[in-house]
């Protein structure tokens, strides 16, 4: 939102908003609605090497080589408009880096009174998180893989595992006591598989009642039931070109097992209520804390 400025009754001195502005550590710079610079404090001289007194007056446009002047005239076009809110580039300046933020400045009516560029120093900000970023990788090249710290010798297996099969795009089951972090090595594989630019989306097939989970994983068309007043997509359609993460599958129903090797064999699933089949590119990531092979057995799954 651009700065509004207008009189109230208990505005200061126009002389104490000198004052403030001129003793603030970022770099002030105001141009007014013609365009041209009305207002420079010290923090700008220092942090931009220049001098107020050359440039005070001047039109923006100016100042500036054609090319970059090209660009601020178009931005200004966009501040009165109001199409454009704010703007922010950062620079490098005498081996520091600045933030450069472009506001326009409307009075109490809208109408438009100039432009406002606060500049601040943020080297040390830059540093920390460069800093974060190397030890990150540091740590994650010594002790962890996909963003997954451990040491311990029974990780690196693990780590293994997640590397192979984000390498693949096969069906996972991933199996291990609850609370073992199932869900943080789905999510590993994803994020480091060619899917990882599309969705991941998580089901927890314990959490739905077996009346509402052919819904919510292969959606319904308008009036397949009571209160179905449109058609909804389903998750496997949420998750086309990604990957769907089915946490607690051996709770699901045999009537939905049913439709899920279905989408694992045809690639289609139909939607509860309708009869037309849509085609979905879903990677399937399954997770149970039971023993499927006897489940299987069993024939409970």
């Amino acid at each position: 939102m651009g700065a509004d400025v207008g009189a109230e009754s208990t505005a200061l001195d126009p002389s104490a908003y000198q004052a403030i502005l001129a003793c603030m550590g970022e770099g002030i710079i105001f141009a007014d609605s013609e365009d041209r610079v009305a207002y420079m404090n010290a923090a700008a001289e220092r942090i931009r090497g220049i001098r107020a007194e050359n440039f005070l007056g001047r039109g923006l446009l100016t100042i500036h080589s054609p090319h970059v002047a090209a660009r601020v005239k178009d931005l200004l076009i966009h501040f009165r408009s109001g199409e454009v809110l704010f703007h922010t580039k950062s620079i490098n300046v005498k081996g520091r880096i600045f933030e450069n933020s472009c506001y326009p400045v409307r009075d109490s009516d809208r109408n438009y009174v100039g432009t406002m560029m606060v500049s601040r120093d943020i080297t040390e900000k830059e540093r920390l998180r460069e800093e974060n970023q190397v030890l990150r990788e540091q740590v994650l090249s010594e002790f962890g893989c996909c963003d997954m710290i451990g040491k311990s010798p029974a990780m690196q297996p693990v780590f293994q595992g997640i590397t192979a099969a984000a390498a693949v795009d096969s069906t996972i089951l991933l199996t291990g006591e609850s609370g073992t972090g199932k869900e943080l090595v789905a999510r590993a594989i994803h994020e480091h598989s060619l899917r990882k630019d599309h969705a991941l989306i998580k089901v927890n097939c314990a959490a739905l009642p077996e009346t509402l989970l052919e819904a919510e994983l292969f959606g319904h068309e308008k009036g397949a039931f009571t209160g179905a007043v449109r058609e909804r997509k389903g998750k496997f359609e949420q998750a086309h070109e990604g990957t769907i993460f089915l946490d607690e599958v051996a709770e699901m129903p045999l009537t939905a097992q049913a439709k899920l090797l279905r989408a694992l064999q045809e690639k289609t699933i139909e939607r509860l209520g309708g009869n037309r089949e849509i085609r979905v590119d879903v990677r399937i990531i399954a997770a149970t804390n039971r023993d499927l092979r006897r489940e299987v057995e069993q024939k409970t799954f």
